[in-house]
């Protein structure tokens, strides 16, 4: 026989932290963990909201598939998912931009084994639109790693007409397949950090790739993925000479 029994939930110890600019302990609270941005902290300054996280294993595992060279490493574009989590998160449903993006430290994924999992904090300033993102390893001291601005508003942000460009694809003069491209880019990608193919036309300077991916499981770690695949075709055209690369700077998502 079957029986029903109401019972209460119990809340999980509230989990301290710190951080270099705020000397007092900073508490999780109880709201759910949002994917690639963490829990929001409590118990910071007036204006400055603060969210903390530490990815899985296997995050991190799909996460090393970006390489620079050989070296596994986190995306830049992971940042700016980052910031894009929190403005969904803060039930932002204005156009917004992030601009003014400066990476700063990188945060390497090859010595995770050894090292443990980064800590990774996301810092917005209201007031400035200020977006800061730091790591560190066990009681290590916080780097920098991501600044950017985000700005809220401003009418709609301009759109690309994708079907206008896939029209266009059959007369674009240059193109490369992943084979050419993966075998001479100068960074060993992997997994889903990889494009099918590219396109691009100097009369306009748009590039296309073909991406090849239906999947709508975690969705954050597959966003990281095509923009940063998103950037390939360009990057083939430029002056790399076959050598590894990475961005340190972009103007605006």
């Amino acid at each position: 026989v079957l029986t029903r029994r109401c019972f209460p939930w119990s809340i999980a110890p509230l989990i301290s932290s710190s951080h270099e600019n705020n000397t007092q302990h900073a508490a999780c609270d109880i709201s759910l963990a949002v994917p690639f941005l963490g829990r929001a902290l409590s118990g910071q300054a007036p204006g400055s909201m603060v969210w903390e996280q530490k990815w899985s294993s296997w995050e991190t595992t799909y996460l090393m598939d970006h390489r620079v060279g050989t070296v596994p490493l986190l995306p830049g574009v992971s940042y700016v998912e980052m910031g894009r989590s929190m403005v969904k998160d803060l039930g932002n449903v204005q156009p917004y931009a992030m601009t003014n993006i400066i990476f700063q430290n990188i945060i390497f994924l090859d010595d995770t084994d050894l090292l443990g999992t980064p800590t990774i904090q996301l810092r917005y300033q209201r007031g400035a639109g200020q977006i800061s993102i730091t790591s560190r390893r066990g009681t290590s001291t916080w780097v920098t790693n991501a600044q950017m601005d985000l700005e809220l508003g401003g009418g709609e942000r301009p759109c690309v007409d994708v079907n206008a460009l896939r029209q266009r694809v059959g007369s674009y003069k240059e193109h490369v397949d992943a084979i050419e491209f993966y075998a001479g880019t100068g960074n060993d990608y992997r997994g889903e950090f990889r494009m099918t193919e590219g396109w691009r036309d100097e009369s306009d300077g748009w590039g296309l790739i073909e991406y090849e991916n239906t999947m709508t499981e975690h969705v954050h770690l597959r966003t990281c993925a095509w923009m940063d695949v998103g950037a390939h075709a360009p990057i083939w055209w430029s002056q790399h000479e076959g050598r590894p690369y990475y961005s340190a700077v972009v103007g605006e998502y």
